[in-house]
């Protein structure tokens, strides 16, 4: 319906028909966690995500218990001691493919052998990759360009003159910005890639007698002495990354070992007991990088930092460590491929060398039949085992073939960019209950309702009043009671293109915001004995010939409002008492039957009712219910700031909670830290609200990449 000029004297009353909808009512405000969802299959998919993930980021209406995940990053620490530690999905389509392969190779010890002397007397395998090869000489591109534009990603461990040393640097094939080589903002990686496939850097050793010579060589590894028998600078104007194109004349590692008198670490076999103190300085500066660079604290991510063994592929050669953070690994991987450093130093300390689990007789298992096979070796060619068990760990179920389906976002649900903005402020507030109670406190200050619903309710002349009076059916209200008082919802007006006050085509909104952020309404508690000889209350409310006690006009303070009337105040979700519950699921009811009719909204979309919790900022203090149609929420919001109409609802139901109880039971429902401290955007987005009171401001999480 077009806004029209017509003046009519009464608005639809919340309630009308509860009875004959209730039902309907009911499962519609639960559609949007029990309607089919959409079938999402981590094995066909390259960023699987987990239910908990997708909840987090605010697809949630996921019913039974919170399974959201916290975010826990930067330097605030207290964030990162909850008591939920993050959930690890399933592996990665790329990993799936990499080793889900139909047959393994069954390599004997004899094999074992020939294979370590190829890698050592073929040119094929000889020297560091091509592509750590194009870095040390400075060529344009890959590594180079990274250390150009991130050189705080890059770091190394010191370089010993027999030893070698390592070059740490994020892992082209484990960031999000695949092929890149480096990461858009290091200290938002962890975020991002929670719950979808993590993130990972690797650390590649340079040999000794090699790259000494070149400048980005020396700008890695300052005050290096230099050799005297290390290679002269070479030009070069190759393109490849691979090894042998490089260079036509690529030395072995036997050649490199004759040249330099330095055993050349091809694969970890290669690796002897001195190498022990290289390794445990890799280690430790691997997780002083991860801290300080990527805000990850070892001790509380999944961080595994391992080499692949007992042999490289082909293109990979030359030893290297993996740094990988919260990153699902495959079965056969973690079986079969990884070795832990801490695992390879013990080896080392213990035998001078390294040995791998294998078969009966001394065999091992290759996962890669095709390289075995480039390698004219003898080989068994077995089934490979954990082949069904991958699949089993990405969803499916033991002994079929079929994959469980997962409930996905598939784009439907946007988070607005206004609601979003708001909550990418650089810091949030971390307050302790105690400084809580005093911010409370001090809400007797403020006036009965917000300023906007006082002009709203007394001025028939405002803007709001006049959009009531020419568009009532997009006003609704539940009854009034002497008691407890009412509650009237309306277009959200900060959520509508335009600056107007209600919908220009309430019919179509549905329609013309799905997929695009959805569309939003608000609805504000009315507290009795204050409004009710206003016009607007009594075409609002649906009473005619009211008279209310006190003078409206006079702007009460809350705390005479109390002292005036006797009752209490209903300011935030805090102060609900039980007298309040036939209120709030009148209005639940009516709210839907309220949309359906008036917004044309169907069984099939998702409707959020949520108020902000613990406590609101004063412009808008005085409960208020948001309801939220096809849009997902900000992560900050959800996480921390949004408080379901139906777990309030259930608190007020609950015969062991008394009156007296309510507060805490909210705060419960709302995450804290495990240092008691609630998250306060309020804080933030309103400092001198809290002035006087202690408050933690901590950078802020949920914010978004710039």
């Amino acid at each position: 319906m077009r806004i029209e000029a017509e003046v009519i004297s009464s608005v639809p009353r919340v309630g009308v028909d509860a009875k004959a909808s209730l039902l309907k009512s009911e499962l519609i405000a639960v559609s949007a966690s029990n309607a089919a969802p959409a079938i999402h299959k981590g094995w066909e998919a390259e960023d699987y995500v987990s239910l908990s993930e997708l909840s987090r980021r605010g697809t949630g209406q996921i019913e039974g218990s919170d399974r959201r995940l916290i975010p826990k990053t930067h330097d605030c620490y207290d964030l990162a001691k909850l008591s939920r530690m993050p959930e690890i999905p399933r592996p990665s389509e790329k990993a799936a493919k990499k080793y889900n392969k139909p047959t393994v190779g069954l390599v004997a010890d004899e094999s074992i052998r020939l294979r370590l002397e190829l890698y050592n007397k073929s040119s094929v395998f000889g020297g560091v990759p091509g592509f750590i090869d194009a870095f040390l000489r400075g060529e344009p591109g890959g590594r180079t360009e990274g250390y150009l534009q991130r050189p705080e990603q890059f770091c190394t461990t010191s370089f010993h003159p027999r030893l070698g040393g390592f070059i740490i640097s994020p892992n082209q094939s484990n960031i999000p910005e695949r092929g890149q080589s480096y990461t858009d903002d290091s200290a938002t990686i962890l975020e991002r890639t929670r719950g979808k496939a993590g993130f990972g850097l690797v650390a590649y050793w340079i040999p000794p007698c090699t790259y000494e010579r070149y400048p980005m060589f020396q700008k890695l590894f300052p005050d290096t002495a230099i050799p005297d028998n290390a290679p002269a600078v070479e030009a070069s104007d190759s393109t490849s990354t691979n090894r042998q194109e490089r260079r036509s004349t690529q030395e072995s590692n036997e050649t490199y070992k004759l040249r330099s008198g330095v055993d050349f670490l091809s694969v970890p076999l290669n690796l002897r007991r001195e190498h022990v103190p290289l390794l445990k300085e890799l280690r430790e500066q691997a997780i002083v990088h991860l801290e300080e660079q990527y805000k990850c604290d070892a001790a509380v991510e999944n961080v595994e930092i391992y080499t692949h063994g007992p042999f490289y592929l082909k293109n990979s050669c030359g030893f290297h460590v993996h740094i990988r953070v919260n990153v699902p690994q495959h079965p056969l991987e973690t079986d079969l491929r990884i070795f832990n450093i801490d695992d390879v130093v013990k080896e080392l300390d213990g035998c001078g060398r390294i040995n791998f689990s294998g078969g009966a007789e001394g065999s091992y298992l290759e996962f890669s039949v095709e390289e075995m096979k480039l390698s004219g070796l003898k080989f068994k060619e077995v089934p490979n085992v954990w082949a069904e068990p991958a699949k089993e760990e990405l969803g499916g179920e033991r002994g079929r073939v079929s994959l469980r389906g997962v409930a996905s976002d598939s784009g439907t649900y946007k988070v607005p960019e206004k609601s979003a903005k708001k909550y990418d402020r650089d810091e949030v507030g971390l307050v302790a209950l105690q400084a809580l109670k005093l911010r409370v406190a001090r809400y007797g200050e403020n006036k009965v309702v917000p300023d906007f619903v006082h002009e709203f309710l007394t001025n028939p002349e405002s803007k709001k009043a006049q959009s009531f009076f020419k568009c009532p059916e997009q006003f609704a209200a539940t009854r009034f009671s002497e008691e407890v008082g009412g509650i009237f919802i309306m277009p959200n007006s900060k959520h509508i293109p335009g600056k107007f006050e209600v919908f220009p085509e309430p019919g179509s909104v549905r329609k013309d915001t799905l997929n695009k952020g959805g569309f939003a309404l608000v609805a504000y508690w009315v507290p009795p004995k204050v409004y009710e000889a206003q016009l607007v209350f009594e075409k609002l409310f649906n009473i005619s010939g009211s008279a209310a006690e006190g003078d409206c006009s006079r702007r009460e303070t809350i705390d005479e409002y109390k002292t005036r009337t006797g009752l209490g105040h209903i300011t935030n979700a805090i102060d609900v008492k039980k007298a309040h519950l036939s209120m709030l699921e009148e209005f639940k009811v009516g709210a839907l039957d309220y949309l359906f009719k008036v917004f044309e909204v169907t069984d099939k979309d998702r409707v959020d009712f949520y108020l902000h919790s613990p406590i609101y900022g004063n412009k808008t203090a005085g409960l208020h219910i948001h309801v939220r149609v096809n849009q997902r929420l900000p992560a900050g919001e959800l996480d921390t700031n949004a408080l379901k109409l139906d777990t309030l609802i259930s608190i007020l139901k609950d015969e062991g909670v008394k009156d007296d109880d309510i507060m805490m039971a909210v705060l419960d429902s709302v995450p804290k830290t495990k240092s008691g401290k609630y998250f306060m955007y309020t804080a933030a987005w309103g400092k001198k609200q809290f002035d006087g009171i202690d408050v933690e401001f901590v950078g802020n999480p949920w914010r978004r990449p710039n």
